[in-house]
């Protein structure tokens, strides 16, 4: 993965889509999904709702937390 894909952040954001579900689970990824908008997901809301096959700008970045 070349350097731009990933973010450092200080807090792991939650999943959007588990949140929706009323879970609590932490995300690894902001990416363009095929529905449209925006999102924060764990791995398995990336590979079912991304947009892309790859991350990189304007597609999704993968999270570091330090």
């Amino acid at each position: 993965m070349a350097a731009e894909v990933k973010v450092r952040a200080e807090k792991q954001p939650d999943c959007d889509f588990c949140s929706l579900n009323g879970r609590k689970k932490p995300a690894w990824y902001d990416f363009k999904t095929k529905h449209g908008p925006w999102a924060n997901g764990c791995e398995a809301h990336y590979q079912q709702h991304r947009m892309f096959p790859t991350l990189g700008t304007g597609k999704g970045q993968q999270f570091i937390i330090d």
